[in-house]
């Protein structure tokens, strides 16, 4: 009897762990369904059949729609940015003299309180400069927790330094530093207006 009831037992606990695993699987299913959806949303991939890439063009530069990023060939670079100018109000950046020549095989330094807008940043630009590197700008109180508690070097303004933080929406340099601000979402748009301007996409 006691044989009968262990292997009873058995298949009730087998039984339950199948339906743990599948539940976890379909959890796992819808959640990257969702997060796909999410992103698309995020980064306005407006395409609304699969594989047709949607366009937009801005002074003769056509913009292709991949995977929810507006991607461009520039100079037989590849450059990607969550929006396109046409979906941004772009700012008069004419006090902006940064320049790509100004980056060219030097080291730039980045402090970002917006992980999509530093990754935006490292990912049009690595292969103009030297290096890049996280640092923290003298004078401003960093938030080390976003680098996992690192240590950030200290910077000033004599290097090439991109600031990211929150504030009141402005693209402003002082010396070598530019400083972008802004809440949420409009870090990562105020990155690309910035871009633009860097890239000579729009003025």
């Amino acid at each position: 009897m006691r044989k009968i009831i262990s292997k009873q037992e058995e298949e009730r606990k087998k039984r339950r762990n199948q339906l743990i695993v599948g539940g976890i699987l379909i959890g796992v299913m819808l959640l990257s369904t969702l997060g796909y959806a999410f992103q698309s949303y995020l980064y306005g991939d407006t395409s609304s059949t699969a594989g047709t890439n949607q366009t937009a063009t801005y002074n003769g530069i056509t913009f292709v729609n991949q995977n929810g990023y507006w991607v461009l060939q520039y100079q037989n670079q590849r450059l990607a940015f969550a929006y396109n100018p046409l979906q941004i109000s772009l700012k008069n950046l004419s006090g902006i003299s940064m320049s790509l020549n100004s980056l060219a095989n030097k080291t730039l330094y980045i402090y970002s309180e917006d992980y999509n807008s530093e990754s935006e940043l490292r990912i049009n630009l690595l292969h103009l400069t030297d290096n890049i590197q996280n640092a923290c700008p003298e004078g401003i109180q960093c938030n080390q927790s976003l680098y996992q508690g690192q240590q950030l070097p200290a910077k000033d303004c004599s290097n090439n330094f991109i600031i990211i933080q929150s504030g009141s929406p402005g693209i402003k340099q002082e010396q070598n530093c530019v400083f972008i601000s802004g809440q949420g979402q409009n870090l990562i748009s105020s990155t690309d207006n910035f871009l633009f301007k860097l890239f000579g996409i729009a003025q």
